[in-house]
């Protein structure tokens, strides 16, 4: 399996857009510029922007989570508020939505996880097996480092557009990027060790 890979990030299913019929007639209205440029509607929009989307949910989820949960839990939020293309970037409002859902799902787990080990007690079942993998190591970081980390040196995003849709600072993204990237180092090392 490549570097970096798991089933979470595997093929990538299409979008579930529902096909729309338009109009044969293209001609000029009065409300129309003919010379400007077609604008998408929502269902284009969303098909153009979905599959590095999908990638995205598939790094910043939880592994409890299905990216998939994530991305439309992230998408439902954003129609509640009104149609995509009403956004100046839907893509990064998307992508800072899943970031944010991803933390409050994490801290939801971990609630949880704390909870339940109480109520066990020292009937604690054995952890569950799991196979060795770079995304094991990626997962084990908070959603906004495995973000900074996924935008900045898988996507090549410069710090200063990580820091636009973290909204933080191009040196606190570049922080976070550095403090993301000595724990997954440390990680890395610990498992060789």
């Amino acid at each position: 399996m490549p570097i970096g890979v798991d089933e979470r990030m595997g093929t990538i299913p299409g979008p579930p857009v529902a096909a729309r019929t338009q109009s044969s007639d293209w001609s000029a209205t009065p409300e129309t510029d003919v010379g400007a440029a077609p604008v998408e509607d929502d269902d284009q929009l969303f098909a153009r922007i979905y599959p590095t989307l999908r990638r995205f949910a598939a790094v910043v989820a939880p592994r409890e989570t299905d990216p998939d949960d994530l991305l439309q839990e992230a998408t439902a939020r954003a129609l509640r508020k009104g149609p995509l293309s009403r956004l100046d970037n839907p893509e990064a409002y998307l992508r800072r939505t899943m970031v944010n859902l991803a933390s409050n799902e994490r801290r939801r787990l971990g609630r949880w996880r704390r909870a339940r080990n109480r109520l066990q007690g020292d009937e604690a079942s054995p952890p569950p097996t799991s196979y060795p993998s770079d995304m094991s190591d990626l997962m084990a970081l908070p959603a906004e480092a495995r973000a900074v980390l996924w935008l900045a040196d898988v996507e090549g995003w410069s710090f200063d557009q990580v820091a636009q849709l973290l909204g933080c600072s191009s040196d606190a993204a570049r922080a976070r990027a550095s403090r993301a990237r000595w724990t997954l180092r440390h990680l890395i090392q610990g498992q060789d060790a």
